[in-house]
C-alpha cells in the first residue's frame, strides 16, 4: 500500500484534533445551554418520530413507536425495545428520554449498551446533529462493544425528526477520540452498515483516508489528510468500502480550514474495481466545481483517497456513465489516473506547508 511516512501521519493527527462539519458553526461551543435550550423550537410527536432510519422498524408500528436500541444478553448483537414517546416532548427532550432510556434495559434478554465507561450529561440537538455530552468516556477494552454502544446511540437517536447525525463529546467542547487519537466524528447510520441480529464478531473497524484541498497563505492549493475510523460488516454484501470513501469525500472535511472538492449533491451512480482499477460513476452535478478549488485539485482528491487503498492501483472517472471529454474543460477523463505524491501536503507546527521547492512550483502550476 502506497502509504505516508510515519512522522506525517502523527503530524496530521495532531492537526486533525481541531475538528468542524460545515453546518456545525463554531459558535455554538461557547453559548450556554440555557441559551440553546430556549432556542429550540418545539415540534410535535409526529415531527419527532421518522422511522425510515430505524433497520428494525416494522410497518405496523403505530405513530409515535420509536426503537430503543440495547444488547442482547450475550453482548455480541444489537436487539429492540418498542416505546411511545410523549407527543408534547421536543426533539431535543425526546433525544434526552432516549438516552436516560438506553441506560435502563429492561430484566431478560436485554442489556444496556452503557457501561462504567460512559457517563452521560445531556444531550443538545443544532443543524440536524445530536450533540451527545459525556462527564467522562473512556474506550472500551473489547472493540465489540464499542461497536455496540456508537452503533445503538446512532440508530436510537437518527430515528427522531431533524437528526441525522450524532457527535460525541466530552464535557462542553473536548471531542471524543478513537483509540487513533483523532476525532471519532459524525456517526450516521451508514456509518455502520448494521442490521439488527447481526453477530458484532462479524464487524471489522478500519481507518480511512480521505484528502481535501487546503489554500496555502500564497494562494497555491494542497491535498491534505483526514482519517475516519469506520465500523463496518465483514464480508457484506452491501457494503463497498470504495463507494463509502467517495461518500465521505462529497460529504466534505470535517477539520476545520480544509475545503470541500466535490460539489455538495453529487449523486454516486456506481463504483467499482476491476484488475486494480477503481471506475468511479458520477451524475453531472460532479461538473460544477466547488468555488476556489482547481479541476486538479479536485480530481486528485479522489485519486488520491482511493489509492490508499492496497488494491486499487488507479481510478477512472466517468460522468454518466462516460469519460469522453474533459472535466471543467482542463482535466482530460479518457484514461485512468494514477497517485500523485506531488500535491499532498505536510503538516508542521505553523501550520501546512510543501516540503520541496520544485514541488511547490509544480503545485502552482497545478501539474500543467
Amino acid at each position: 500500500m502506497k502509504r505516508l511516512k510515519n512522522d506525517r501521519m502523527i503530524s496530521r493527527r495532531t492537526e486533525r484534533r481541531s475538528f468542524r462539519r460545515r453546518a456545525f458553526r463554531t459558535e455554538l461551543l461557547i453559548l450556554s445551554v440555557l441559551f440553546l435550550l430556549s432556542s429550540l423550537s418545539v415540534v410535535s410527536l409526529t415531527g419527532c418520530k421518522k422511522s425510515s432510519k430505524s433497520p428494525d422498524t416494522e410497518q405496523s408500528d403505530p405513530e409515535g413507536t420509536v426503537r430503543i436500541y440495547y444488547k442482547n444478553t450475550e453482548g455480541t448483537e444489537l436487539v429492540t425495545e418498542k416505546e411511545q414517546l410523549d407527543p408534547e416532548l421536543s426533539t431535543e427532550d425526546a433525544a434526552n428520554f432516549l438516552v436516560g432510556r438506553m441506560q435502563d434495559a429492561s430484566a431478560g434478554a436485554t442489556e444496556s449498551v452503557f457501561g462504567d465507561e460512559q457517563v452521560f450529561s445531556f444531550v443538545h440537538v443544532d443543524s440536524n446533529v445530536a450533540y451527545v455530552h459525556f462527564t467522562s468516556y473512556t474506550l472500551r477494552d473489547n472493540n465489540s462493544d464499542e461497536i455496540l454502544f456508537r452503533a445503538a446511540l446512532t440508530f436510537t437517536l437518527t430515528q427522531l425528526e431533524g437528526i441525522d447525525y450524532i457527535f460525541m463529546l466530552i464535557g462542553e467542547q473536548q471531542p471524543v477520540l478513537s483509540l487513533a487519537q483523532t476525532p471519532v466524528g459524525f456517526l450516521s447510520p451508514n456509518d455502520f452498515v448494521y442490521v439488527v441480529g447481526r453477530n458484532v464478531n462479524n464487524y471489522k473497524e478500519s481507518q480511512i483516508t480521505l484528502y481535501f484541498a487546503h489554500t496555502l497563505e500564497d494562494g497555491s492549493q494542497i491535498l491534505v489528510p483526514e482519517v475516519l475510523d469506520i465500523s463496518y460488516a465483514d464480508n457484506s454484501p452491501s457494503f463497498s468500502i470504495e463507494r463509502y470513501i467517495v461518500k465521505k469525500l462529497i460529504d466534505g472535511p470535517q477539520v476545520e480550514g480544509n475545503e470541500a472538492t466535490i460539489t455538495p449533491g453529487v449523486r454516486i451512480l456506481s463504483v467499482t474495481v476491476i484488475d486494480g482499477i477503481c471506475y468511479v460513476n458520477l451524475d453531472g452535478t460532479f461538473l460544477k466545481e466547488p468555488a476556489g478549488i482547481d479541476a486538479y485539485v479536485t480530481i486528485y482528491s479522489i485519486v488520491n483517497s482511493l489509492t490508499e487503498l492496497s488494491h486499487i492501483n488507479s481510478v477512472q472517472i466517468m460522468v454518466n456513465g462516460s469519460s469522453d471529454g474533459t472535466y471543467k474543460n482542463t482535466v482530460p477523463l479518457l484514461k485512468s489516473f494514477e497517485r500523485k505524491e506531488e500535491y499532498i501536503g505536510q503538516a508542521g507546527p505553523s501550520g501546512w506547508y510543501v516540503v520541496q521547492p520544485e514541488v511547490k512550483t509544480y503545485l502552482l502550476n497545478l501539474g500543467r
